[in-house]
């Protein structure tokens, strides 16, 4: 992961995150993020994934067999409106956590050394920055390939 190639720099001696817990948040700050970018680039590439007939997120989800119709909308089409909704959520969730693990080790790398945290937040942030640049990007393709071309 680049980030972490970048925080390895902090000083070539010495750990970048020094305790458990900070070690512990980080991991999981990279698996949610991981999830969360995976999850976006599923969401952009849905139509083109079942064009070239590629496994993709939306595929694997299951929904219950017993939902009543949306606006008049059943079957496939409903499912796959769901799917995408719930597709969409997941990686909302997996923002939410991606925020609080930042956060959490924000206030716990002050705790020790806030001019350390400073040098390590500021990547881990350029990183979640860059994961959401990627989420709109894949928004916008996705609505790109649903558009009608002219």
């Amino acid at each position: 992961m680049v980030s972490h190639m970048a925080l390895s720099q902090v000083q070539q001696d010495d750990d970048v995150f020094r305790t458990p817990e900070e070690q512990y948040i980080v991991e999981d700050f990279c698996r949610h993020a991981a999830a969360e970018v995976r999850l976006w680039n599923d969401y952009g590439s849905i139509e083109r994934d079942k064009a070239e007939g590629v496994l993709n997120s939306i595929d694997v989800l299951s929904l219950s067999s017993s939902r009543p119709s949306a606006n008049g909308i059943t079957g496939d089409t409903l499912d796959r409106h769901c799917k995408v909704e719930s597709l969409t959520k997941m990686a909302q969730y997996e923002d939410r956590h991606v925020r609080l693990c930042l956060e959490q080790l924000e206030t716990l790398l002050q705790e020790n050394d806030a001019q350390r945290a400073s040098y390590i937040m500021s990547r881990l942030h350029m990183h979640a920055t860059v994961t959401h640049v990627w989420a709109e990007m894949y928004s916008l393709r996705r609505f790109s390939a649903a558009s009608p071309q002219s």
